[in-house]
């Protein structure tokens, strides 16, 4: 029963609406109910922010989203459920608001075996928006015939019921958390879990042994590092809600072990949920100006802080170094990676090292929160890599309005160390909120000179329209700076051409 967690996001021509972007979460876990029937829960969070809001009759503003849930036979395409849902967020009084998460959680029973589950978004007040498609395949066990652990749900908090809700769960309100990526501000992990099978299979009020505990991405048991151990009788259905700490816990991807033995000690069931922790650096916990007085600092940090340091190196190296930080750097010794990354700085910054990292360390965090996604960190990202390797742009024009294109930004840079102006160009090609790097002026980064021909490749008579200039950028936008009308309605180029 692995969970499955998904970003989802649509770009779209908004037209009051600033954002263009509209982005959602999906989550789910499987449970049973007290007849034995399985049920899947869905969660999705859409961001106000991204969609569009207008009036509604009482003079408020509301946006609204299409939800569709398919569940197909994976070998032939039947559509076994299905549910088609219009997702309303709470009304506002004015636009200033959007700032939002809204939520809706769903159910809908399911009988045992193989599902492909397909999720279709819209935001229904754009008539220029598009569907997003995911898929998804999952198996839905036979809970009756074992002792087993639901899905692990992880919520915002246990609350005491107010109102009716979807959101209700023996009797507690717990509202989901969609997000696997926990960082310094989020102290707690809240888990729901139901547990099944134990009074019919082992018998009435059998002693067993219920532990959570958290394990590195290698699978190492981290004793120490929080979780719980506790003893329980057998019964029906056991619930299963904990706050767990995550304060000792450094950067790094983990899983949440959940596994009940009985009174010999012999294992029944396990589940596992995997998340991803960032802590960011205090200033003291790398000194760097005088190593040999440091004796004690590799003691100071842990293996998975110190590759994390080293990964988002990744935009400063060159590309003999990048296949060591990038892929060899996670089998390394934690020593290792201590002597490359101290290397590193004082061959960069020689005067003082110790400043120079902070320095990039601040912008390695400000990366996160603009290009940071739910599983990347911003500089895994190639927004965040140019971001990082040459600074700020001077301009970030975005296609904001340009109908005719895929999502994309050009960044230009006015005063570049290589005395020309540079540019870069990212690409959303599926609709998704990662984007990629697809041509740049400058030596040694990628170039592509059919680039508007991958912007505007969504138009049939693309091609037909720049075959007389042989398909080469450089004449397409001569053309358009030129004022010849083929071009100038193609918005990325007047941007290349005149950033703004």
């Amino acid at each position: 029963m692995r969970k499955f967690s998904l970003l989802i996001c649509l770009f779209l021509a908004l037209f009051n609406v600033k954002a263009q972007k509209v982005s959602a979460l999906f989550n789910y876990a499987l449970f049973k109910d007290k007849n034995d029937k399985t049920y899947i829960e869905t969660y999705l969070s859409v961001n106000g922010s991204t969609i569009r809001f207008e009036k509604n009759a009482k003079g408020k503003y509301q946006g609204e989203v299409g939800f569709t849930l398919m569940f197909k036979n994976p070998n032939s395409d039947d559509i076994k459920a299905f549910q088609k849902l219009s997702v309303k967020s709470p009304e506002i009084n004015n636009l200033s608001e959007q700032e939002m998460q809204f939520v809706t959680t769903e159910r809908q029973y399911l009988s045992p075996g193989e599902y492909d589950m397909e999720i279709l978004i819209r935001d229904l007040h754009n008539a220029n928006s598009q569907i997003v498609k995911a898929n998804h395949k999952f198996i839905v066990p036979a809970f009756k015939d074992q002792v087993c652990f639901s899905g692990i749900q992880t919520v915002e908090g246990f609350l005491p019921v107010k109102e009716e809700s979807k959101m209700n769960k023996r009797g507690k309100y717990m509202p989901p958390r969609l997000s696997m990526f926990y960082s310094d501000k989020d102290s707690l992990m809240n888990i729901y879990c139901e547990l099944y099978n134990t009074k019919k299979l082992l018998g009435k009020n059998q002693d067993l042994i219920l532990r959570g505990y958290f394990s590195s991405a290698s699978g190492q048991t981290l004793s120490n590092s929080g979780g719980f151990s506790e003893k329980i009788k057998s019964d029906d259905i056991l619930i299963i809600a904990k706050r767990l700490s995550l304060e000792k816990l450094g950067t790094g991807t983990y899983y949440l072990n959940l596994e009940i033995r009985d009174r010999e000690n012999k294992l029944l069931a396990t589940q596992t949920r995997r998340f991803k922790h960032f802590r960011s650096i205090k200033k003291d916990d790398l000194i760097l100006s005088d190593l040999s007085q440091e004796k004690n600092l590799l003691d100071k940090i842990t293996k998975a802080q110190i590759l994390e340091y080293v990964k988002c190196l990744s935009p400063l190296v060159d590309k003999h170094q990048l296949h060591y930080v990038q892929k060899e750097s996670q089998n390394k010794p934690k020593k290792e990676l201590f002597n490359y990354f101290c290397a590193f700085w004082e061959n960069k910054a020689p005067e003082n090292p110790s400043l120079a990292w902070q320095q990039y360390y601040e912008k390695v965090l400000i990366a996160d929160k603009l290009f940071g996604m739910q599983n990347l960190r911003g500089y895994e990202t190639s927004r965040g890599q140019i971001y990082l390797k040459y600074g700020k742009p001077s301009q970030r024009m975005t296609s904001h309005g340009d109908f005719m294109a895929k999502p994309y930004e050009i960044w230009n840079y006015e005063v570049s160390n290589r005395g020309y102006q540079a540019k870069f160009i990212f690409l959303s090609e599926n609709s998704l909120s990662q984007y990629q790097l697809i041509h740049s002026n400058v030596p040694g980064e990628i170039r592509d000179p059919e680039w508007p021909v991958r912007i505007y490749s969504k138009i049939k008579d693309i091609s037909k329209t720049v075959d007389q200039y042989g398909n080469i950028a450089d004449e397409m936008l001569r053309a358009a700076r030129l004022g010849d009308p083929n071009f100038t309605k193609y918005k990325a180029l007047t941007y290349y051409n005149n950033p703004r």
